[in-house]
């Protein structure tokens, strides 16, 4: 799976609803413990990474097992693997974001004044602009095989569209509804869907690469809302400031109004609080208080079948669900994971792994200079790759 992490654009999405937090970063004292939480004395031997690659202030780092990406300002560069030689560089607009990157193209786009380019993969070289487009989705090419795009138009509205990476050119479009409301909603196997909920209360689900219908239901009276979100068979609808509403999706019945005004998924459960926390967790199919935690809800992080605690001093803190059980501590690591990654990419001082919640134990896949601050890793095939800092990536290869 390719995957794309953009340091900086923010993600097309409700621009009322209060935006997740990136992670914090902290570093504990406990390296001592890192022996004792990564397998013992039996464990392999961490690993020096494979290639680092250079740039100027980078912003983003995308590529598959053959070819990785590094956007620098002004400058995009082609990182051939697993030696790290650079295949090519070229200038692209400064303040550009990588949107998608494929065998045969890779697209950039800039949100100032909006335009996306698609280059060609093995060169560098343009292949096609589009003025007035930005991309809908950072983070991941999880839209099979289209770039996920909104046309700006003279109204200020947004048209939904996928487009061809090869041309540019338009294979479906969606307009806005009137008076409703759309979005993107992720899957479990990190493909995304374009929702849209009409005026009516008709909600349609509809396929990225083709933009047919694949679900319709209609929902039981919601009123006016100012968008949604989806988590499983649950929606929860929000009108700014006001309320929220939670709907059972195989009914499209209402289940109950919450009138708070900050309500959001925590993995399967719904969270509610402030910046300040603490967090309250709440049942999503009567909005009962189940159990409360320390921190905001914003930086509260679904991993696997469990919850990871906000970050804090006292390292990573795995919770059931259900009832908030603590069910593994890590200390001295933080999640340095992109946020499409699903596993979860811990650091530890120098060491870099793969945190398995069930335990609590961090399997060491690779090691970073004493230097580094590893940030945005991910997994793509064999290889880990993370930004070190501004102006380096370590791409290790991992063990089987």
């Amino acid at each position: 799976m390719t995957t794309v992490i953009d340091l900086d654009a923010r993600p097309a999405d409700d621009p009322e609803r209060p935006r997740p937090a990136r992670h914090r970063r902290w570093w504990a004292a406990a390296i001592l413990l890192v022996p004792l939480l990564v397998g013992g004395s039996g464990a392999a031997p961490a690993r020096d990474p494979v290639a680092i690659l250079a740039g100027d202030r980078i912003s983003a780092v995308a590529g598959d097992v053959s070819t990785m990406y590094v956007m620098s300002a002004g400058i995009l560069a082609a990182f051939r693997l697993p030696g790290g030689a650079r295949a090519w560089s070229a200038p692209v607009p400064e303040g550009a974001h990588l949107v998608y990157t494929g065998a045969t193209r890779v697209v950039v786009s800039v949100l100032n004044d909006p335009v996306l380019i698609g280059l060609d993969a093995g060169t560098g070289a343009e292949v096609w602009r589009k003025s007035g487009w930005i991309p809908a989705v950072h983070g991941c090419t999880c839209a099979d095989g289209v770039v996920l795009a909104q046309h700006v138009a003279a109204a200020g509205t947004l048209d939904m569209a996928g487009l061809d990476p090869a041309t540019g050119a338009a294979r479906w479009s969606l307009e806005p509804p009137l008076g409703g409301a759309q979005r993107l909603v992720f899957t479990g196997d990190l493909r995304v869907q374009i929702a849209v909920l009409d005026a009516g209360g008709t909600l349609r689900l509809h396929r990225a690469d083709t933009g047919a219908v694949v679900r319709t239901v209609t929902l039981e009276s919601p009123g006016a809302v100012d968008g949604f979100a989806l988590s499983g068979d649950r929606l929860l609808a929000y009108r700014t400031g006001d309320r929220a509403t939670v709907f059972d999706l195989t009914t499209g019945r209402r289940l109950w109004e919450h009138k708070a005004a900050y309500l959001l998924w925590c993995g399967p459960m719904l969270c509610t609080g402030d910046e300040q926390g603490p967090t309250t967790v709440l049942d999503r199919d009567t909005g009962r208080e189940l159990w409360k935690m320390d921190g905001p809800p914003s930086g509260v992080r679904l991993t696997g079948r469990y919850l990871m605690a906000p970050p804090g001093t006292d390292g990573i803190r795995i919770l059931e669900p259900a009832t908030g059980r603590q069910v593994a501590r890590l200390d001295g690591w933080t999640p340095v994971g992109a946020l499409d990654e699903p596993r979860l990419i811990v650091a530890g001082g120098p060491l870099l792994g793969v945190l398995d919640p069930a335990t609590g134990r961090a399997k060491v896949l690779g090691r970073a200079d004493a230097k580094a601050d590893p940030q945005d890793c991910f997994i793509t095939g064999a290889l880990l790759v993370c930004r070190l800092d501004a102006s380096r990536a370590g791409v290790w290869e991992v063990p089987a």
